[in-house]
């Protein structure tokens, strides 16, 4: 590698950041299958070489050409008239649906380069404007449905209905049944929905109120009224860690001690 000029830089399980590139590229194959995987979450191995193909032939932003053509030189052929033969229709049924998926693919890799290239230099952003009777996405933070895989499920519950406008940052929602928790929210955990937008009905959360597991402390800062740490939680992404009081880890003695080590 040194002979190449290449220095490598190894990343860690627990600072990903350091593999940036791979990183942003994980991010949008995910955002890809959490759109089109199934309920149970187990067609994602048929969606992946869809998404793969959809990202390699989609025009990068920086190089104005896709990673396919840069790596050979040619833009794929995708969509070729199937042969004469028995096959012939189902072939072409075929081809229809997988074209349409992957054109699907390409609006939904669009629409995620937007929103990164949107919100990265910015390093506050304002809640929105909501009042009673609008409609309105809740965040997934913190709450855990029955789906089998945190990282492919929904990021965003609802839309559900304002009832009440609580104060200037608390909202309450109209929640379904099968949702067993609070019904008012901060609005940092909200986003406007367009109007006429369909509420998704096969949301199930946990019946218990979910416990959360210390998986990892990963920082500290000390502060006037005590410490807090940078939690690491089990079976979910870096994206949730939180700064947590001591207080609030009293359960995690083990992994107290050894981050103290």
């Amino acid at each position: 590698m040194s002979h190449l000029g290449i220095k490598q830089s190894m990343s860690t399980a627990f600072h990903p950041q350091t593999d940036g590139q791979t990183e942003r590229i994980n991010q949008i194959l995910e955002t890809y299958l959490r759109a089109y995987v199934n309920y149970n979450q187990d067609n994602w191995v048929v969606l992946l070489p869809i998404a793969q193909f959809a990202y390699n032939s989609a025009v990068g932003e920086s190089t104005k050409e896709s990673p396919f053509y840069l790596n050979y030189g040619f833009e794929p052929t995708a969509y070729g008239e199937p042969r004469a033969g028995p096959a012939a229709v189902k072939a072409v049924a075929s081809v229809r649906q997988i074209k349409d998926t992957q054109e699907n693919a390409r609006k939904e890799l669009e629409f995620v380069r937007q929103r990164m290239t949107k919100f990265s230099n910015k390093r506050r952003i304002e809640g929105p404007t909501l009042k009673e009777g609008d409609s309105a996405y809740l965040v997934r933070r913190n709450i855990k449905t029955k789906r089998p895989n945190d990282k492919l499920d929904y990021k965003k519950l609802g839309p559900f209905k304002i009832s009440r406008v609580i104060s200037p940052v608390n909202y309450e929602l109209e929640l379904p049944e099968t949702m067993k928790c609070h019904p008012v929210f901060h609005i940092s955990l909200l986003e406007p929905a367009p109007r006429g937008t369909r509420t998704n009905d096969l949301i199930i959360v946990e019946d218990n109120e979910p416990e959360y597991e210390v998986e990892r402390i990963i920082d500290h800062l000390k502060e006037p009224e005590g410490y807090q740490y940078l939690v690491k939680w089990k079976e979910y992404g870096h994206e949730d860690n939180t700064w947590e009081p001591a207080k609030n880890i009293t359960n995690a003695t083990d992994e107290l001690a050894r981050y103290w080590q």
